[in-house]
């Protein structure tokens, strides 16, 4: 179609022109990072890292100089290093946005890499640590403590003990970096004749599987990583000189395993748990506190051996109990906000729309412009900073992911939703009434029935006639999940659409097509979900319209209303009306075309056919202005999977 070439054309220049001030701007202040889309850089720069030698630097001081710490050293490295991945985050999100798989995986493979080679690089310093921590200063006890702080999101702390008798239970506390430990008694009965060291590396990013589709949790508020060491033996002095073992590079760093696995080793009595505390940063939101630990062996989280998790509001800390020393994080279903009750796009001006979107325990809200997404709400104190940012669709839903929030579905979220929600209910007597899931034995597919979506689902089944209306509150304050006398969620169901284990997952080609089609009109047309989309096929889709050219404020969920919208349906390369009645609970004619209607190849020449274009209408959706506001809503649409999830 003639207007769909002049959107894609307008759109296209639009880009081209930032894209030049971007590489204008990155000319002007001498950018020397690697460019992330060249693999050649990206390469060059891990190889060079990789082949680097020596450690501490020299840095100039008022009164002469001092060393730099080889551990100061190898955290600027990292640091350094975490802007390289900045960049190719950013290249992510554009790819996402695009729909670029292959270039997400790549993005994805050196991200990896580079946090990889962080490990190793700290890995390296607290080796040379190791070896010349007779050069530390000691207290009376005999041990050694310090910690290395950084304003990004970097932390490391080391205690050692220098005798190998071994101690009593000790509390080690890192105040710089916020983060405790308790270690029993039975630590040194397990690595006796050893003098061990314990180092804590914290991260603020998943850096064993990040964005992973693999695996069921997201990782919450950052990694803490927790290693007992070997302290090699002190060098001798003979004659003057220092005579010190130099291990091979792969024994530098020698990690003890807690408990202990080595047959030889003597029966030093029970296990003992270590108990960590480390906290949380101020931008996450913690609704069920659930610590676990990375099995670097299968490769997966599991909470074995892990009790007494606790997490404080007021002072952001989160302690547990361990038997095992490992990486820790606390994690969440990555479901726990899908599937979506229902959503709107209100339409506010020709370049922006406001986009609410109600999960299982709160209403999101995102304000959309031709320069970017704004998150209005949940009115929550973690999403304050968030709140004040324009962004890109992927890098805002990348973000408020990393603040707890999940809405970057993807196929294999359908999959771990249906497990989830399908798990056994109980009865008031506290039994089973169904032992579906049992079967599958995975940690994930647990779940507390007190948990939001088990409420929800018991409260669905009691209340199904019930139909909440979408309050003007929670639409202007975007606040939504409180809880009601009974327990339930308010705004948890929209017209008709009980939150259930049942989505329809729909084609990715059918996807693209309903929300280009629909982005282009969102400047003058309200869009909203209809509760028999999830009965359609994977290669149909059904949404509603309402034509809104002066910007009013429509409820979608207001049947009294109903008929005011337009229900249409979307398949790979045509478009159509439909029949669907949004307050009845099973329409047997939702999936079918009104007597007299045709197919049309896009959707603006299906609403001209049926009169709903308004002669104000079409200045506004042939406007050049209006094509980046376009392509803003569709790549919003599209990373939240709306017709699949809501």
């Amino acid at each position: 179609m003639e207007a769909d070439r002049d959107r894609q054309q307008h759109l296209e220049e639009q880009q081209r022109a930032k894209k030049q001030q971007k590489e204008w701007v990155r000319f002007q202040q001498c950018y020397s990072l690697p460019d992330p889309r060249n693999e050649s850089d990206l390469t060059a720069f891990l190889t060079i890292w990789r082949e680097e030698e020596g450690y501490g630097g020299v840095e100039g001081l008022k009164g002469g100089a001092v060393v730099k710490s080889p551990m100061t050293c190898a955290l600027e490295k990292c640091v350094y290093a975490e802007e390289v991945v900045s960049d190719i985050l950013r290249e992510w999100c554009r790819a996402a946005e695009g729909g670029l798989t292959p270039r997400q995986q790549f993005c994805l493979k050196y991200i990896n890499e580079i946090r990889t080679v962080e490990l190793d690089t700290i890995d390296d310093a607290t080796a040379h640590l190791l070896a010349h921590i007779e050069n530390e200063p000691s207290n009376g006890r005999n041990e050694v403590q310090n910690a290395w702080p950084t304003q990004k999101g970097l932390l490391v702390g080391f205690w050692g003990y220098l005798q190998s008798k071994g101690f009593r239970a000790k509390v080690i506390d890192f105040p710089s970096i916020g983060i405790g430990m308790e270690l029993p008694k039975s630590i040194a009965l397990q690595a006796m004749g050893h003098c061990i060291g314990v180092r804590v590396f914290y991260t603020s990013y998943d850096s064993v599987a990040f964005l992973s589709p693999s695996h069921s949790e997201v990782v919450l508020g950052g990694m803490v990583h927790v290693d007992l060491l070997s302290i090699p033996h002190f060098p001798k002095k003979i004659k003057g000189w220092t005579v010190r073992s130099v291990p091979p590079p792969e024994e530098a760093m020698k990690k003890l395993s807690y408990p202990n696995t080595d047959a030889t080793t003597p029966a030093s009595g029970s296990i003992q748990p270590v108990k960590i505390e480390y906290t949380i940063p101020s931008n996450v939101i913690v609704r069920e506190p659930n610590v676990q630990l990375w099995d670097s062996q299968a490769l997966t989280w599991c909470d074995d051996n892990i009790g007494e998790i606790a997490f404080d509001e007021s002072t952001r800390k989160c302690s547990f109990f361990s038997l095992r020393l490992a990486s820790f994080a606390l994690t969440q279903d990555r479901t726990l906000d899908l599937p979506y009750s229902w959503w709107q796009i209100k339409a506010r001006s020709a370049t922006s729309a406001q986009l609410l979107l109600q999960g299982p325990d709160f209403l999101i809200a995102f304000a959309i412009t031709e320069d970017g997404v704004q998150l209005e709400g949940p009115d929550r104190p973690e999403l304050a900073a968030l709140r004040e940012q324009i962004l890109s669709p992927a890098d805002l839903l990348l973000q408020l992911r990393n603040c707890g929030i999940n809405c970057l579905p993807n196929d294999h979220d359908a999959e771990l939703l249906a497990r989830r929600l399908s798990r056994p209910t109980h009865t008031e007597n506290g039994e089973n009434e169904s032992k579906e899931g049992e079967a599958e034995g995975d940690h994930e597919d647990a779940e507390d029935e007190t948990s939001p979506a088990a409420k929800e689902k018991n409260g669905n089944n009691q209340q199904q006639e019930q139909q909440p209306e979408q309050s003007k509150d929670a639409v202007n304050g975007a606040e939504g999940g409180g809880e009601t006398v009974d327990g339930s969620h308010e705004g948890d169901s929209g017209p008709g659409q009980p939150r259930n284990g049942h989505v329809s997952v729909k084609d990715v080609g059918v996807e693209a097509k309903a929300y280009w089609d629909l982005s282009g009109i969102a400047c003058c047309f309200d869009i909203a979900s209809s509760r028999h989309n999830k009965k359609t096929q994977s290669d149909t889709l059904l949404v509603r319209v309402h034509d809104n050219v002066y910007h009013e404020d429509f409820d979608a969920n207001d049947l009294d209303f109903e008929t005011d919208w337009t229900p249409v349906m979307f398949w790979h390369n045509k478009s159509s009306l439909a029949c669907a009645v949004e307050s009845e609970e099973e329409s047997a004619d939702a999936c079918t075309i009104p007597e007299g209607s045709v197919t049309h190849a896009s959707l603006r020449l299906t609403l001209e056919e049926a009169g709903k274009i308004a002669d104000a209408m079409r200045l506004r959706l042939d406007s050049p202005q209006t094509a980046r506001f376009a392509e803003m809503t569709r790549q919003l649409m599209m990373l939240l999977r709306l017709c699949s999830f809501g």
